[in-house]
């Protein structure tokens, strides 16, 4: 199982309609193959002129994630970039799951 972290970073003056989209653009994500689910985190303690979330997809393995970057991320990302310019930023994290622990 592979976590796929983005961080997003987003301009409060675009704030309200990024979320809007940003929850289709999940919804999308996960229709591709090997998306398992998605979690969406928003940051406790924020600049006053920024937003910060967090979008951890999770998928069934590293080929998936592979698959996604070939084949779908391209235009996945060029839509935000198009309807959004320079108004938000992202960073992205993959992280192997090692262990899950349950009570």
């Amino acid at each position: 199982m592979v976590i796929y972290e983005v961080n997003l970073t987003i301009n409060r003056a675009i704030y309200s309609e990024f979320t809007l989209w940003l929850k289709e653009h999940v919804n999308e994500m996960l229709q591709f193959p090997g998306f398992i689910q998605a979690s969406v985190f928003k940051l406790e303690e924020e600049i006053s002129d920024q937003g910060k979330l967090t979008i951890q997809y999770q998928l069934g393995s590293r080929a998936d994630l592979d698959r996604y970057f070939t084949e779908f991320a391209p235009r996945m990302r060029e839509e935000g970039i198009k309807r959004f310019n320079d108004k938000y930023s992202a960073e992205r994290r993959i992280f192997e799951v090692q262990e899950i622990i349950t009570k």
